[in-house]
């Protein structure tokens, strides 16, 4: 499920759910939520025909969203001729509510894989409010979620070089097992790092136990894992992101451990803020 506003940054994310869906044989929601159009109190007293003044103005809300989701629809079925791509189905839809409870409501509903959301580009001023609201999604919703810069151009998904940040947690072998789901499809690579911010010398014991668990239990796969000494989370798996060249980065939140933090408000706020791959998201 992809929710847009229309914008830039949510078609480019279509554009990578098209290439995604293609790949794992996958069908896109695209879901457009707008706001009710009526909420000027000193309208509603004054209006002595607020009943009509109310059925015109959602009426023409309505209709407006309709015709953008058209047209938006028109590009991805255009960009999706131009790459010879014809197996993916795409379904759309248009709601009038409030953002995050309509888009719970309709994760309910469509039970969705995974939730693809666009990160607005850097020259925008619209990430902070982005990722505010990414940290609501994050703590309210069940469902992966899958941010893709707005810069970020899908390519052609050859060999996938895949960042999985653990902290040693049990709910990382969950989380995983549904990242090679996802994945299943792609030659890939997946490296997981631990950032130990402490210097503490067991982890390296345990990242060596670690790296036995996945060769024992994941041969046919090519993982493996990596301990950083890094005081700052977020520049450390930055700096390893960018120095080996990762295509896509998955965390699992956090209820306790060193990742909690990273999943404060204004940390989230930085991950997305400075963010140019794909994040996927799973919940705890």
């Amino acid at each position: 499920m992809v929710p847009t506003d229309f914008s830039a940054a949510s078609e480019n994310a279509c554009r990578y759910t098209i290439h995604l869906s293609e790949k794992i044989g996958a069908e896109i929601k695209v879901l457009h939520v707008f706001e009710n159009p009526v909420n000027d109190e000193h309208i509603k007293k004054q209006m002595a025909t607020f009943e009509e003044y109310v059925t015109e103005t959602i009426g023409y809300a309505e209709d407006r969203s309709k015709t953008a989701m058209l047209e938006f629809i028109g590009k991805l079925k255009q960009y999706m001729g131009s790459h010879q791509i014809s197996t993916v189905r795409i379904h759309s839809s248009i709601t009038m509510g409030s953002l995050i409870p309509t888009i719970r409501e309709a994760g309910e509903i469509y039970k969705p894989n995974l939730i693809v959301f666009g990160i607005p580009g850097t020259e925008e001023n619209y990430r902070q409010v982005f990722s505010g609201l990414a940290d609501e999604f994050i703590r309210s919703l069940e469902v992966p979620l899958f941010a893709i810069p707005a810069q970020y151009s899908p390519g052609t998904f050859a060999k996938v070089n895949i960042l999985y940040a653990t902290d040693f947690n049990e709910n990382d072998h969950t989380s995983l097992n549904r990242l090679l789901d996802i994945m299943e499809p792609f030659e890939k690579r997946i490296t997981c790092i631990h950032i130990d911010t402490e210097h503490n010398p067991s982890k390296k014991e345990r990242m060596d136990e670690l790296n036995g668990f996945l060769k024992e239990h994941y041969p046919s796969h090519e993982i493996q894992c990596r301990l950083i000494e890094q005081e700052d989370y977020i520049k450390g798996i930055r700096e390893f992101a960018d120095t080996n060249r990762m295509d896509l980065l998955s965390l699992t939140t956090r209820k306790r451990g060193i990742f909690e933090k990273l999943f404060k408000p204004n940390l989230v706020k930085q991950v997305l803020q400075e963010a140019n791959l794909p994040v996927l998201i799973f919940p705890s």
